[in-house]
This record gives C-alpha cells, sequence and structure tokens, in this order.
C-alpha cells in the first residue's frame, strides 16, 4: 500500500523565544532520548514530554489515515512542524 501522507521529521530547535539553538541532525528516531534534556545554549528544555507525546499521536493519525483507501496523487507539499513545549503543534507550509 501507498502512503498518501509521509512524515520525514528530524532535527530539534530549543523552545525559548530568546535562544537560536538548532540541531537539524538529530533523526526522530532519537527523540525519545531528548526528552527534558536541556539545551545546550540555554539550559531550557530542550524537548517537552508534552510535545513528544504531541508528535506521538500525529505520527498514529497519519498511521490510520494511510489506512484508508484514499487516492494518491504526485501532488506534494512541505511542512515545518513547531511545538511550543505545552504540546501544541504548529503547521506551516515551507515555500
Amino acid at each position: 500500500m501507498t502512503e498518501v501522507i509521509s512524515i520525514i521529521a528530524s532535527g530539534l530547535k530549543c523552545d525559548n523565544p530568546s535562544c537560536d539553538y538548532i540541531n537539524e541532525d538529530i533523526p526522530q528516531e532519537e527523540y525519545i532520548n531528548y526528552i527534558n534534556a536541556k539545551c545546550p545554549k540555554c539550559g531550557s528544555v530542550l524537548l517537552t514530554q508534552e510535545d513528544y507525546d504531541a508528535m506521538q499521536e500525529f505520527h498514529n493519525l497519519v498511521a490510520e489515515l494511510n489506512k484508508l483507501d484514499l487516492p494518491v496523487t504526485e501532488d506534494k507539499f512541505i511542512m515545518d512542524i513547531e511545538s511550543d513545549g505545552k504540546g501544541n503543534l504548529t503547521f506551516k507550509e515551507k515555500e
């Protein structure tokens, strides 16, 4: 079965608005190791349990959608997913 929606996720950035720390090299499979880890630049929490759980819920939703018999098209778009440290996800289409 072809996936209608695919998620390719990597990288973490600090939620502290005054910090510009970003590490694009962290694969999604390792996110669990970063829950409550401190940002190496400012010391804020890099990934909260709430944000991790919200991403897991999103992945579960996508998995369920991919089980449906939805038409597969060639249309593609890429989105950034950001979290706020409280489990709220924001989706922004990349240009």
